[in-house]
């Protein structure tokens, strides 16, 4: 597939920002807390608009241990980004506050580093690990599930229906109206999103 874009670009929406008592000193104290800032919880958007749109827009909002990437590819074939852009929408992939390029939290969180990813195989209705379950279109080679496994991203913080509702909304009020296509976890806010 060849896709033609006429525009394309990151930004962010909402968010806040944390500050500390005292005067930054840039010689003496850069790592030092005193006056530091920390621009964090906002959305990071991944936007592509088409060559010959067709004046319509879909925002994309993934779930729990996903990012923009949930809909730029799948493992084995191209992802739902391409494939409307394909058909003339520009596309918005919102990473929601917490996760992937949007992960600077204002709470401490901790990352586990504890080895986890076979549960996304059934998370996912793959099947039951290392049985697939008939009928799913997931080929079974090593290369693939590899690619499967390695699209997963931490959650930096706890999930925040309310913060992500209202980053999205900042950013959705940034694009103009688009369709919202969530997915499992990014139902939640969806349903928010929609009603503010």
């Amino acid at each position: 597939m060849t896709l033609h874009i006429k525009e394309q670009g990151v930004y962010t929406a909402g968010g806040i920002v944390q500050k500390a008592e005292g005067v930054f000193d840039p010689i003496h104290g850069q790592l030092a807390d005193a006056g530091q800032v920390r621009y964090s919880d906002h959305c990071t958007v991944f936007y592509q608009l088409p060559e010959n749109g067709n004046g319509k827009k879909a925002a994309f909002l993934h779930g729990y241990g996903g990012s923009i990437v949930t809909w730029q590819r799948t493992p084995y074939a191209e992802g739902f980004a391409d494939m409307f852009l394909e058909a003339g929408y520009g596309t918005y992939l919102i990473d929601q506050p917490r996760y992937g390029s949007a992960a600077k939290s204002s709470k401490n969180a901790t990352v586990s580093a504890r080895p986890d990813d076979l549960t996304w195989f059934t998370q996912f209705r793959l099947g039951s690990w290392p049985n697939y379950a008939e009928g799913t279109q997931m080929p079974h080679e090593e290369a693939d599930i590899d690619q499967f496994f390695r699209l997963m991203t931490p959650s930096v913080g706890e999930f925040d229906a309310q913060l992500v509702t209202d980053t999205a909304v900042k950013a959705l009020e940034k694009s103009g109206p688009a369709a919202l296509i969530t997915h499992s976890q990014g139902g939640i806010p969806g349903w928010f999103i929609a009603a503010a």
